[in-house]
């Protein structure tokens, strides 16, 4: 094997200008300037890493997501808090990543050290997620070949906890590169180099935990959560891969397989093979997963990480000369293949990456330049941001008290400065398993939960909504009271008393196994409301695809009382953790219908469909729980709004309402009234202590004059407990024969000394049943 070079760079005091003005062209393309705000879903996560940074929540215990402490920083979207912040540590970023980059490329020459860096400056950098990624892997074969040099695996071991305290996926990455460290040096029982390396790696990513405000105990919470988000994902966010860069991905990884091989085959020291095999094909598999599970624009990343092995040949490895020719000319047609995938996955990305680089470097320099106006930009996107999530009502009512967002729209909470505190899995769509679903539901549960929430019903990829946070869906009806409508959201009060958490419980009624595409019925069970638990189990073959690759996608199909299907993408590990099936909760309105136990559309049947070609990977039958939920009626007040707004010219709404055809408004002699056609009736509840009823009725003009021909109706108010009935007022009007049956009617019924009840305003067509022209309406009615 030929020598590999040294890493020192240039002599002290000579660097040279070429080598200065590249690095500053990285650091130029590396560095982000601040995303602008919106309420939309990636921008709100963001948002809510600055926000829990800046109020001190704990990672791990109040917050449980994919990114640590300095994830704000990486997620770099400004919300009126930490522009600065953000900005040097996108600066440090920047500097650490170039650095880096630059050190590696200094080790190489000729083609090699040309391509490494085009391909890096023209892709790597301009994607941040595959950035992280090739900094930290980079820096990880650095210190393996530090070679007992302390002072510089001391720097790369403390930069490698920089990387892995914003995001979890590099804390997974840079781990992995510190234990393949210590282990090569373990093996050559360098056990100074161990601790040294290992310590260094621990102790700054402690120190910077501390200091960024975070417990240390909470670090077990911290890697649990964020490991059963991490298996989660590749379950539940998975998407079908386009084949067109799905075979080029495929070609490419057997490219690098092979070429890993035949480096351990022709590296006459297999440990340090062993070494940098491992390395490189822990960020590759890592960088394929994240890739190809949600294989959308996501699918760029990989063919930007694949391009770092082709192009960073031999030295990046450390390769003998033996087949350097024909390892150039495999390389050379992986790379193609890259560019082209790159291409595929997002269109004018490889033939425009010049000018994309170029665009942001020079938009870098220019905000760098004004930055008056460059605040200025972002102050008035942010009042925009802020301007169409007013939630001034919302505001109002909650005041200073605790707030948490369904859903996943959390900026709006920030934009509106309420106090934003949230379940420990904040956005709803990434409650993947039981495990975090039982974190929220005991969040909610406890003293702890916030004395309000804001509803969105929202998910994502054709998930039935009640898939997502499932146990939150059934517990906050219990827990909270609907309070009002505001753009789209819909806002709850906490109830004062202490929830039962055992008596809401999901009580089963039946366990079934059904085959995939078998119908289940759920007719014996109508009208309840039911929870299910689907366990679908993988074969081995199964597991292994998911492993290497992705779950194939298991759709739930839904059939309502009329006979209409609805197809709902389920992730195995959702299904397992159960969800609301039955009323089919899909909108605002459906949750509200559930959470005020009205009739909803209920689900009469259930069947999981697969591909044929994807059978293999599932056993044969699935085993399905239905459970009953017991009802709430805490959004009764959601109908009483609408209720309300439609009888505005009632003291006293109804509670239920029916009518021949819809009703209307008209003003009859200054009465603003509502027109309900006979027949016709509306149910009052009796409020505690009232004695009377009264209002105004009455005939709309059209009814009797021009064409208009009723033969008039007759209005009745009676009161019933279900057994028994009181007439309390009865009158015909005819005002096609009597003038004085045109007039606006005004009465007054009496019911005391009748105990519960309710009161029936009712109308009903005239003597021969006509009720074609019964344009009769009420006015002012009020029960007190």
């Amino acid at each position: 094997m030929e020598p590999v070079p040294q890493d020192t760079l240039f002599p002290r005091g000579r660097v040279p200008i070429g080598w200065t003005l590249l690095f500053l062209v990285f650091v130029a393309s590396i560095f982000n300037f601040p995303l602008f705000p919106s309420s939309d879903l990636d921008s709100s996560w963001r948002i809510a890493l600055g926000y829990f940074f800046q109020e001190g929540a704990q990672f791990g215990r109040d917050v449980v997501f994919t990114y640590g402490p300095l994830g704000f920083a990486m997620g770099k979207t400004y919300s009126g808090l930490q522009f600065t912040a953000i900005v040097v540590a996108q600066l440090a970023f920047a500097l650490i990543g170039a650095s880096v980059v630059l050190r590696e490329g200094h080790r190489m020459q000729g083609l090699s050290r040309w391509s490494y860096f085009v391909g890096l400056l023209l892709f790597s950098t301009t994607y941040e997620d595959a950035a992280h990624m090739v900094f930290i892997v980079l820096m990880g074969f650095q210190l393996l070949r530090s070679e007992g040099g302390r002072r510089e695996a001391i720097i790369l071991a403390a930069l490698l906890a920089v990387f892995a305290s914003a995001k979890f996926t590099d804390l997974m990455l840079a781990g992995l590169m510190v234990g393949i460290v210590c282990a090569h040096s373990a093996w050559r029982k360098r056990w100074k180099e161990v601790l040294l390396v290992g310590g260094i790696f621990t102790g700054a990513f402690l120190a910077i935990w501390v200091a960024c405000g975070q417990n240390p105990l909470n670090l077990a919470a911290y890697f649990r959560g964020s490991w059963s988000i991490s298996q989660g994902y590749t379950e539940a966010m998975g998407f079908p891969s386009p084949w067109p860069p799905l075979w080029k991905a495929l070609v490419v990884l057997g490219m690098i397989a092979s070429y890993l091989l035949g480096h351990l085959w022709l590296n006459a020291d297999k440990p340090r093979a062993v070494a940098n095999g491992l390395m490189l094909a822990g960020f590759i598999f890592m960088n394929w997963k994240h890739g190809f599970v949600r294989a959308d624009g996501h699918m760029i990343g990989f063919f930007f990480c694949a391009l770092l092995p082709l192009t960073a040949y031999p030295t990046l490895l450390g390769d003998a000369a033996r087949f350097r020719r024909l390892h150039y000319a495999v390389f050379t047609a992986g790379i193609l293949l890259c560019l082209w995938g790159i291409e595929n996955a997002l269109y004018g990305v490889t033939r425009g990456s010049a000018g994309i680089v170029q665009e942001r470097i020079w938009r870098n320099i220019e905000a760098t330049l004004n930055p008056a106006d460059t605040r200025m930009r972002y102050e008035t996107s942010l009042l925009k941001a802020r301007t169409a999530t007013d939630l001034a009502q919302t505001r109002k009512i909650v005041g200073q008290s605790a707030i948490d967002v369904l859903g996943y729209e959390q900026a709006v909470a920030i934009f509106n400065n309420l106090n934003y505190r949230p379940r420990p899995v904040i956005q709803s769509y990434s409650v993947f398993t039981s495990y975090l679903a039982k974190l929220n539901r005991d969040f909610y549960e406890s003293e702890n939960a916030p004395e309000f929430l804001l509803i969105k019903v929202q998910s994502i990829d054709y998930r039935l909504p009640t898939m997502d946070d499932p146990e939150i869906w059934r517990v906050v009806p219990h827990r909270y009271d609907f309070v009002l409508n505001e753009r789209g959201f819909q806002l709850w009060r906490k109830r004062p008393s202490k929830l039962d958490d055992k008596a809401i419980e999901p009580k089963l009624l039946t366990t079934k196994s059904i085959a995939i595409g078998q119908t289940l019925s759920l007719e014996e069970y109508a009208s309840r409301q039911l929870w299910v638990r689907i366990d679908l189990k993988q074969t081995l073959f199964g597991r292994l695809h998911s492993f290497l690759y992705k779950p194939p996608h298991v759709t739930l199909v839904l059939t309502d009382a009329h006979g209409n299907e609805a197809a709902f993408f389920m992730p195995l590990p959702q299904g397992r953790a159960g969800f609301i099936v039955s009323p089919m909760v899909e909108d605002a309105m459906g949750f509200a219908t559930f959470a005020a136990g009205r009739p909803g559309r209920e689900a009469r049947q259930l069947r999981l469909k697969i591909k044929s070609h994807d059978l293999f990977l599932f056993e044969d039958q699935a085993v399905v729980d239905i459970s009953e939920l017991i009802p709430a009626l805490t959004a009764k007040r959601f109908f009483n709004i609408e209720t309300e707004q439609l009888f505005h010219m009632f003291k006293t709404v109804p509670v239920q309402f029916e009518s021949q055809v819809p009703h209307s408004e008209a003003t009859i002699e200054d009465h603003q009234v509502i027109v309900m056609h006979a027949p016709s009736q509306m149910t009052f509840d009796i409020p505690r202590g009232a004695k009377t009823v009264s209002g105004f009725f009455g005939y709309l003009p059209g009814a009797y004059s021009n064409t208009g021909n009723t033969d008039g109706a007759e209005f009745t108010i009676y009161w019933s407990d279900g057994a028994n009935r009181v007439d309390l007022f009865k009158k015909r009007l005819d005002p096609g024969r009597n003038e004085s049956d045109r007039r606006a009617q005004q009465f007054t019924a009496s019911f005391d000394g009748l105990s519960g009840g309710r009161l029936y305003l009712n109308i009903s067509a005239g003597p021969t049943g006509n009720y074609a022209w019964d344009w009769t309406w009420w006015s002012g009615i009020e029960v007190k």
